[in-house]
């Protein structure tokens, strides 16, 4: 029947008092304080080992021509939704291997490949603004700094390329015609200057030039619309900012680095010391021996130290008592 009770009272144990866990917290104390001293050391090894990386940024603004008047007193907005499209579109491009070759071409020290660039650079565009934000993490600020303005150039340059290029694509047919019609001018200049022509047909001649640069001014109306449509539906790509160059780094904080270590080292400490306590199951006071037994202890047994024998004393929890000399 008592071990059944005695059973009952240690599974009853499983309650823990705030008084408990202060006595952990004395008892285990040297283990938490080992803990926390051994994450902070380590930590300041992490942040001595930690290569420090600088970061350059730089700012592109993007802008869209806007169209005609009423359609930008319709929707006062539509510019600024096209130069966005047209950033997100951009930021994509940025990364690619096209621009990113031509940017290892141009860099000659120190030697960068598509896929170094690639990895720690960074391009986002500004919420609710027209501006797309370029980085580039380096070991040295100068090249980190010489990584984002080579990048921002050649992007430049290669989408003014690819619209110079759109542009000659679209006006390549009337350019052609034009050339046809000069050509059939020259041929007719050329025949009514003739003398083996009659006077009637140098007449037909002339009338058939005056034809044609009519249509010569029309097709060239038509090339000339056309340019200037192509160039209000580019969109206009400028620095706003260059590169920065810093000599703070942006991966080595010090005071972060130790406060994380210093909470790391109390949580594995605090947790080892409740598992050793959970593993340790003697009975260290009257009152675990109280929650074991649910007896009232009836007396105790003095702790006798050899240290103090000469001088007459016994030892118990932190008393003294003095002992009794025998009578002579």
């Amino acid at each position: 029947m008592e071990e059944n009770n005695i059973q009952e009272n240690l599974n009853s144990v499983d309650e823990i008092s705030f008084e408990d866990i202060w006595e952990i917290f004395v008892r285990r104390w040297f283990i938490i304080l080992i803990c926390t001293i051994t994450a902070v050391v380590a930590g300041y090894f992490y942040y001595d080992s930690i290569i420090p990386l600088y970061r350059s940024t730089s700012t592109l603004l993007v802008q869209v021509p806007g169209g005609s008047s009423t359609s930008t007193y319709l929707d006062p907005m539509g510019n600024y939704s096209a130069s966005e499209k047209w950033a997100r579109t951009y930021a994509e491009m940025i990364k690619g291997d096209p621009v990113l070759k031509e940017v290892t071409s141009q860099i000659n020290y120190p030697t960068f490949t598509v896929a170094d660039i690639k990895n720690t650079l960074s391009v986002s565009v500004m919420p609710d603004t027209m501006l797309l934000k370029v980085s580039y993490d380096y070991e040295k600020p100068a090249y980190a700094k010489k990584v984002v303005d080579t990048v921002n150039n050649v992007f430049i340059s290669k989408t003014n390329e690819m619209y110079e290029s759109s542009l000659e694509e679209g006006g390549k047919k009337l350019q052609d015609q034009l050339n046809t019609i000069d050509e059939e001018i020259k041929n007719l200049s050329k025949q009514q200057m003739s003398e083996n022509e009659s006077i009637e047909r140098k007449k037909m001649i002339l009338n058939d030039i005056e034809a044609r640069y009519k249509i010569r001014a029309y097709l060239l109306d038509e090339l000339q619309k056309k340019e200037l449509q192509e160039k209000q539906l580019a969109p206009t790509i400028k620095v706003y900012q260059e590169g920065t160059k810093t000599d703070v780094p942006i991966n080595k904080n010090f005071m972060l680095i130790l406060a994380i270590c210093l909470v790391l080292g109390l949580f594995i400490g605090v947790l080892l010391a409740f598992f050793i306590e959970y593993l340790d199951d003697t009975i260290k006071s009257e009152n675990d021996l109280k929650k074991v037994t649910n007896k009232r202890v009836l007396g105790n047994i003095f702790y006798y130290n050899p240290s103090k024998e000469k001088k007459g004393y016994y030892y118990y929890q932190s008393h003294y008592l003095k002992e009794k000399k025998p009578e002579e």
